[in-house]
């Protein structure tokens, strides 16, 4: 004999999903405000212009080579999960996986065969071909993680999701302290 939950539980459930996800939300936005001030003071204007730029088209191969996926992922993995069979989420999440490392590096070898005429589109010269096509990198890791995110809500690991945004919003910004002025500054922090 099954019993019905009251309908109450499903909307205590909503909001505290809610909540969980928009708090984690607000600490990746001020994490990223970080991040963005210390570019700020590491680069000056003219390279949180540069930065602005390589996201963009990041952002851009990523939305051509993405194909939706993410979106779409949530949808089968929750369907496959709430059915009960095993065997079914596992074949879905297989094919996530599958799918987001092949799209990962087919935008990454996109962003390799187009660096040197996006330099020359962008910049006016080849100088940065190589630095945009690494930045090709960041693709497959969007892709491969956008593909975990995506299982993690189809499962309805509301928690394990926030930790994530968290955690990879901390670690991106530490990395990219980290490397911004070895980049742009020849190998030397700036004094501040």
């Amino acid at each position: 004999m099954s019993v019905d939950k009251p309908p109450g539980s499903s909307y205590s459930r909503i909001l505290n999903s809610s909540a969980i996800v928009g708090g984690a939300q607000g600490i990746d936005l001020l994490i990223r405000m970080v991040r963005t001030k210390v570019i700020a003071m590491l680069l000056g204007p003219s390279g949180v212009g540069l930065i602005g730029i390589c996201q963009s088209l990041i952002e851009l191969a990523g939305k051509l080579c993405g194909l939706g996926i993410r979106s779409s992922a949530v949808r089968q993995v929750a369907e496959a999960n709430g059915s009960g069979d095993l065997e079914r989420l596992g074949h879905t999440v297989k094919v996530l996986r599958c799918t987001c490392w092949i799209t990962g590096i087919f935008g990454w070898l996109l962003t390799l065969a187009l660096a040197q005429p996006l330099s020359v589109w962008v910049f006016g010269n080849a100088e940065r071909a190589i630095s945009l096509g690494l930045l090709g990198a960041v693709l497959l890791l969007e892709n491969v993680s956008g593909g975990q995110t995506a299982l993690l809500q189809g499962v309805r690991r509301i928690k394990d999701l926030a930790r994530v945004m968290i955690f990879s919003a901390a670690g991106g910004t530490v990395i990219s302290i980290i490397c911004m002025p070895w980049s742009e500054n020849g190998g030397s922090y700036p004094r501040w």
